[in-house]
């Protein structure tokens, strides 16, 4: 079974901008595609700073950076990466 990595930042601007409610995604999540998830904090990620990456919060989901990130955002694409890995 491949793991689906998701990251959340945990800096100061994610926090306050509302990374700390983000876990919340695995919520909606059925218990099948919870077990795919490693997930992992990270202090700062740095993406802040350069404006292409948008707005915090920021997740990195297999790498791929998701800005002004949601619950619901974060759940639908581990969403999509399950079905693109059961395919």
């Amino acid at each position: 079974m491949e793991k689906i990595t998701v990251e959340l930042c945990m800096g100061t601007t994610c926090f306050v901008m509302g990374s700390s409610s983000l876990p919340e995604f695995s919520e909606s999540l059925s218990e099948s595609i919870r077990e795919k998830i490693e997930l992992k904090h990270s202090p700062c990620m740095g993406l802040c700073k350069d404006q292409k990456y948008g707005k915090a919060p920021y997740v990195k989901v297999n790498g791929e950076v998701i800005s002004a990130a949601t619950p619901h955002a974060v759940a639908v694409r581990i969403r999509q990466i399950a079905e693109e890995q059961d395919d």
